[in-house]
């Protein structure tokens, strides 16, 4: 709507969460390869999941998979 997406809220909330868990804040510039680092060291399933609640794609479980996967956990 306008200049605002509908979901701004939704994505405000969900970058503070992340935010929190990988220890960065907004305007930190991180490489692909840093941000996979970061992940991989302060990212559990347990915190993941509370971080990423509000988000429709939780339930597919396709981010989940690939924090496993970068964690190495079967």
């Amino acid at each position: 709507r306008g200049s605002v997406c509908e979901t701004e809220t939704k994505i405000s909330q969900l970058d503070r969460a992340h935010e929190k868990v990988l220890g960065i804040k907004a305007g930190d510039h991180v490489t692909w390869g840093e941000a996979k680092s970061k992940i991989k060291e302060h990212f559990t399933i347990e915190n993941f999941k509370e971080a990423c609640a509000p988000c429709s794609w939780l339930k597919t479980g396709m981010c989940e998979k690939a924090l496993k996967k970068l964690k190495g956990i079967s």
